[in-house]
């Protein structure tokens, strides 16, 4: 109990001295964001612009994507999935290859929800993989999974475009899609007909595991080291399950209102979720507790500045 009390009151002044470290303390060679204006912003210099291919020019761009290394961008409008190489060292697209006929454009068919790459761990992908597998190449390691309103996922090399397969058993729209961090190629997707699913791409993807949930998934996230897998959905509560197990470690209550993201932080300590209740909430992965609730409680729409609390 003290331990967790301490783990809070520390959450609450490291926030409050970066709140006024970035807020209210003077930078050097620059003003705070408080004292930024609408010119400040006009004379910011954009680094490139992707044109959508024709079919999608006029449609909204729902997701955007980096592959784990970073030399790879996707992003998605309408039923298009366009991939793009990125220059790591300028920290760019390369816009001359991303507006030429070297751009991979692929339609997928149906309207794409979601988007994700993976990259596969050469070593680990030797040991993990099947010996009838046979639908991916893990030499160079690159997949891209886009998750479709019918409920399907489509699985496409990413460096040729190559249509690798169908992942089939959603049975409404897929919301998320996220690899697995550790490089296993293991593929999480969750979806508005109540459910997770995990897919194995070593087994030529076939979905080995199925986490139900009493309303919609909104959305979910693996922890840095893939051993858990936090849930949110059409519900107050976020759910934190075993990723070996596949049992429900934490109920994480508090929230007032549906759960719509959650997020675990570089050392896999805390889960952030956010939700329609205007909170921010912080637990410990360890205890299920939550640590701290941050929330809008004063916004300056002449500045759009929002001013949080820690409570």
């Amino acid at each position: 109990m003290y331990r967790g009390l301490r783990e809070r009151r520390r959450l609450q002044q490291q926030y409050r001295r970066t709140v006024e470290h970035e807020l209210i303390e003077p930078m050097s060679n620059l003003r705070s964001f408080l004292q930024t204006s609408s010119e400040d912003i006009g004379r910011a210099q954009s680094i490139g612009n992707l044109k959508p291919s024709r079919t999608a020019s006029r449609l909204e761009t729902w997701n955007v994507a980096f592959s784990p290394d970073g030399a790879y961008f996707a992003w998605t409008s309408g039923r298009c999935l366009t991939l793009v190489q990125w220059d790591k060292e300028k920290r760019a697209p390369d816009i001359a290859a991303a507006n030429s006929l070297q751009v991979l454009a692929i339609d997928c068919g149906d309207y794409i929800w979601a988007v994700a790459i993976g990259q596969a761990n050469v070593e680990l992908s030797k040991k993990l993989v099947k010996p009838w597998a046979r639908r991916f190449d893990f030499k160079t390691g690159y997949v891209v999974a886009v998750g479709l309103t019918n409920g399907n996922i489509k699985l496409f090399d990413l460096e040729t475009g190559r249509f690798l397969c169908h992942l089939m058993d959603h049975k409404d729209t897929v919301r998320q899609l996220r690899f697995a961090p550790d490089g296993s190629l293991q593929l999480a997707s969750c979806s508005r007909d109540h459910t997770l699913k995990l897919w194995d791409l070593h087994d030529d993807g076939n979905m080995y595991k199925t986490l139900k949930h009493d309303a919609v998934v909104n959305g979910f996230a693996w922890s840095p080291d893939a051993k858990f897998i936090a849930t949110c959905g059409s519900g107050k509560t976020a759910l934190l399950w075993s990723a070996e197990t596949f049992n429900v470690i934490h109920r994480l209550k508090g929230h007032l209102n549906t759960v719509v993201s959650c997020s675990f932080s570089p050392d896999g300590a805390l889960l952030v979720t956010a939700s329609y209740d205007t909170r921010v909430g912080v637990w410990s992965v360890i205890t299920g507790q939550m640590l701290a609730s941050l929330g809008c409680v004063a916004c300056n729409t002449k500045r759009f500045v929002i001013v949080a609390s820690c409570s």
